[in-house]
């Protein structure tokens, strides 16, 4: 009977080889492993030079900021002292049909010390393909805006929503004005996109897009008599062929604490399609939690919008349909006419 015998080196090659294909392995699994993501970053001007990184810095001085790719997420301005002006837009999508409007605000802008102008918009969505819907707007502000102490001016402002396709495709529905939280004095003005048309004149269904709501977050402007917040929910689109018209927007979606005065309204709702469908629905002035402490009584006014004209016309949007404390004038909208 024959044995066959591995010799000693045999044994030793082959285990410094299966431990040299471990190591490699191992290594391998170590490159294959994601690394730490990279830092967000926008590009910005402040006083007419090009700035990049997370966070994009003011002087002591009134400075000029101005973004207009957006602020993302991860990313801020902190503009400092002094009496500063910050511009920032959302982009509308280039050479995609039917993409979403780019958010205005998605980090955190604080406007520091003095007395601020802040303007922020989201993009507006792109035209639906030949048998898509229009891209929805984007909201003005996701995230957070704080004042920063002073008497701020802050406006936040939906993007619209895009026209449907040529042949199928209803309206995109219009940004939010603010879905994020303001922290503030001064004034807040707040409003909802447009919705896109529907823009098939033989679809039979073929709907314009809703408005979206002036404030469908947090708004707190305390701590000073003069404050006041103008919120409105933005129009509804039209609709062609047998489409409905889009809803308006609401007013006040979400929660807005305010000393000082308001002037709310809800959007009116799109018009129907000329071949018999229901008008777009006013949306509420207030469709959630308002608080308004003087010292000015009546402390303002909060208005439903208007159905859209249609078959038959929409929906009056309330004045007031969810939680309303303080001296404040209601008014609901009126109906749309009914279309021969």
């Amino acid at each position: 009977m024959s044995v066959h015998r591995l010799s000693v080196r045999s044994v030793s090659w082959r285990a410094t080889l299966s431990a040299a294909s471990a190591l490699v392995a191992g290594c391998a699994m170590v490159i294959a492993l994601p690394g730490q993501a990279s830092a967000a970053s926008i590009t910005c001007t402040v006083n007419s030079v090009e700035v990049s990184g997370p966070v994009i810095s003011g002087t002591s001085g009134d400075d000029r900021i101005l973004c207009w790719e957006g602020v993302v997420l991860g990313t801020s301005i902190d503009a400092g002292a002094g009496d500063d002006t910050i511009t920032v837009r959302g982009e509308s999508p280039s050479g995609t049909l039917g993409a979403n409007g780019q958010i205005g605000n998605d980090g955190t802008i604080d406007g520091g010390p003095g007395n601020d102008i802040i303007s922020v918009t989201g993009g507006r969505g792109d035209d639906g393909a030949v048998r898509d819907d229009g891209g929805n707007g984007g909201d003005g502000n996701n995230r957070t805006i704080l004042g920063g102490g002073g008497i701020d001016t802050i406006t936040v402002t939906g993007g619209n929503g895009g026209h449907g396709g040529l042949r199928v495709g209803d309206g995109g529905v219009g940004g939010h004005g603010n879905d994020g939280t303001i922290t503030a004095q001064g004034t807040v003005t707040a409003t909802g996109g447009r919705g896109g048309n529907g823009t098939v004149p033989n679809n039979p269904d073929a709907d314009g897009g809703a408005g979206g709501d002036g404030n469908n977050s947090d708004i707190h402007l305390l701590g000073h008599p003069g404050n006041r917040a103008v919120l409105t929910g933005g129009p509804g689109g039209h609709a062609t062929a047998a489409g409905e018209g889009g809803d308006g927007g609401h007013g006040n979606d979400g929660t807005t604490e305010v000393a000082g005065t308001v002037d709310i309204r809800g959007g009116n709702g799109g018009r129907a399609g000329h071949q018999g469908s229901e008008g777009g629905h006013g949306g509420d002035g207030n469709d959630d939690h308002l608080l308004v402490t003087g010292p000015a009584l009546p402390a303002g006014t909060v208005r439903g919008g208007n159905g859209g004209p249609g078959r038959p016309g929409g929906d009056a949007g309330l004045g007031n349909d969810g939680t309303l404390t303080g001296d404040i004038t209601t008014i609901d909208g009126a109906p749309g006419i009914t279309l021969p």
